[in-house]
């Protein structure tokens, strides 16, 4: 994906790319077969083991997030989305986070992997992989 995008792998510690204008993005990739072997109809996206208040703030500063969706190892379908139309997952985790409270001298305040669903990102992201194709034959971009 990073040579598809042209970007550039960054430390795990943070974004997971950055473009040659500086811009970060995040990568997701979704599994379209179970480790059981099995064909997933309903696919989520996922976030982080521990997501905190800081990671949802990391992930608004991205430029884009990609997502790919792979059925074993090829590609399916690619997506770009901004984090502004994910907002709505970033302020529900947000209150779930303060509703949670904060013990003092505790670790910060963490959600597991919560998952925003990728039919989410299909209906308001684009595809840019494959390209799609109007029904005149002309590609959409």
């Amino acid at each position: 994906m990073l040579s598809l995008f042209n970007l550039r792998k960054l430390d795990r510690g943070g974004d997971d790319a950055e473009d040659g204008e500086g811009r970060r993005y995040e990568m997701k990739t979704v599994a379209r077969v179970s480790s059981s072997g099995k064909r997933k109809e309903s696919l989520g996206i996922t976030t982080e083991h521990t997501l905190t208040l800081t990671n949802i703030a990391r992930y608004r500063a991205t430029f884009l997030w990609i997502v790919a969706v792979f059925n074993q190892s090829r590609p399916e379908v690619i997506y770009e989305i901004p984090p502004a139309k994910l907002e709505y997952y970033f302020k529900k985790w947000e209150a779930k986070l303060g509703e949670q409270g904060q013990v003092d001298g505790a670790a910060p305040n963490h959600m597991n992997n919560p998952k925003i669903p990728l039919k989410f990102v299909a209906e308001h992201g684009v595809q840019v992989w494959p390209i799609p194709v109007q029904p005149t034959g002309r590609t959409l971009r």
